[in-house]
């Protein structure tokens, strides 16, 4: 047949892909930070994926027909089948190729996030257990803590950070309403905190004098803010002047705003005044499994109570994440079916196509079972581009994703391997069940009728 040529589409769509990736980099970048930014360069991504998807398919099916050469003759008749109408090939491709890189950019940031989560906790949480209100806007009360720290084997007991409704005036800007993080005194024994700019020392030395306040990166920087700099912040008791002591990274473990307990005290919250969290140290040589059992055994009268090992605290965030995996690849099993049903289409289309073809070749000695195992591995070549493709093209998008959220607690960009390897051996699975019916319609044929006809 005669095709157009694709070279023009693949300078459109490297161009398209070239905007797409530099306004990426910029969004996502430190000087930017633009979600508007973010969005726009990722619908010119996904875009430049569809535009180069005719040029792609043509390379990868060439490619992975290359490592099956031994099933001759029929990866090669199955190949210059799906080259020589690769613009048909790349439509069938490309529904399945942008629902596995939507899932591909969900399954690499859910990765991410349950990377990020763990080494936050082990890194900058220090303590044995920790109790925690469950849901989180039910305060710690202080005879439970007084109980605990009674328990045989619990050397302290220390509240570690609560939640405080305050408002917030930004000069120049409008004031806010802002829940704001409390810090305990005991907070710097338990937890660590780096600063990005500023100095954290300053705000865990201050004095009543002179408060200090701990901010994020992301929402100093929304707000022209950097340290040294002031804002005001409100309660039902009084105002306060706050000077920005450092920005930090606030991840998972930290709200945008952080202030001491004697400022929040002192001011007073307006809406709530919730105790967060609360650390416990064990005496040397105490069993952690024995001790906690004794504390859930002292809290069991309170059950919005939780007390976790570091271990366990960051498993609850990867419980979470892994059910919005489950989410994503059931979404990814209906994508799948959407594309089988699109690739039996276009199989029993090809088919009808090359009916004097096809009888031509059975003619000249391709068996029956050659036939079947021809048109499975077009099928397959089909489903494996769209998928590699999306692979590819997601974990790309997802990378530039990754870096945008950094200051909200991605740190650690990681590519789940695994699962993507998972989704490559699902769609080869998909593209044998969809080459079923066209194989046997094939399989049917009257080769005489067929070497007969007329194309």
């Amino acid at each position: 047949q005669t095709q157009k040529p694709v070279w023009l589409r693949a300078i459109i769509g490297a161009v398209v892909l070239a905007v797409a990736v530099g306004l990426l980099i910029w969004a996502s970048s430190n000087g930017g930070q633009s979600g508007l930014g973010l969005g726009i360069g990722a619908a010119l991504f996904l875009l430049a994926m569809l535009i180069l998807v005719t040029p792609l398919a043509a390379i990868v099916v060439r490619a992975l027909a290359g490592l099956i050469w031994w099933l001759r003759p029929h990866a090669r008749l199955a190949m210059r089948t799906l080259t020589a109408n690769v613009r048909q090939t790349a439509n069938t491709a490309a529904a399945l190729m942008i629902g596995v890189a939507l899932v591909a950019v969900g399954a690499t940031l859910a990765a991410s996030t349950k990377a990020s989560t763990q080494s936050a906790v082990a890194q900058q949480i220090n303590v044995d257990l920790m109790i925690s209100p469950d849901p989180k806007v039910v305060s710690i009360p202080p005879s439970l803590l007084d109980k605990v720290a009674k328990v045989s084997g619990v050397s302290r007991v220390d509240p570690l950070t609560g939640m405080g409704l305050f408002r917030v005036t930004v000069p120049g800007k409008n004031p806010q309403e802002t829940m704001t993080q409390v810090t305990y005194p005991q907070f710097n024994r338990y937890r660590k905190v780096s600063a990005i700019t500023g100095s954290a020392k300053d705000y865990f030395s201050q004095s009543p004098a002179s408060p200090r306040a701990l901010v994020s990166r992301s929402w100093a920087k929304s707000q022209g803010l950097t340290p040294g700099d002031t804002f005001e912040i409100t309660g039902i008791r009084g105002q306060e002047t706050v000077t920005i002591a450092a920005t930090i990274d606030t991840g998972f473990l930290f709200m945008d705003v952080v202030i001491p307990r004697a400022l929040a005290t002192q001011l007073g919250p307006e809406a709530a005044d919730i105790t967060a969290s609360a650390g416990i140290k064990l005496e040397t040589g105490a069993d952690l499994n024995k001790v906690q059992r004794q504390v859930k055994k002292t809290i069991a009268d309170n059950p919005f109570m939780v007390v976790q090992t570091q271990k366990q605290a960051a498993d609850k965030v990867a419980a979470t994440v892994d059910q919005v995996l489950a989410v994503l690849y059931a979404l990814l099993a209906l994508s799948l079916i959407i594309a089988a049903l699109g690739i039996m289409n276009t199989l029993s289309l090809s088919v009808q196509q090359r009916f004097r073809e096809l009888g031509l070749i059975r003619t000249v000695g391709l068996s029956s079972f050659g036939l079947t195992v021809m048109i499975t591995i077009e099928s397959v070549l089909i489903t494996l581009a769209g998928t590699l493709l999306g692979i590819a093209g997601g974990v790309s998008l997802a990378v530039f994703v990754c870096r945008y959220l950094a200051d909200q607690g991605i740190s650690i960009i990681e590519v789940p391997w695994a699962s993507l390897g998972w989704i490559c051996l699902l769609a080869v699975l998909v593209g044998t069940l969809a080459a079923l019916l066209p194989a046997r319609r094939a399989r049917r044929m009257p080769i005489l009728e067929a070497i007969s006809s007329e194309d």
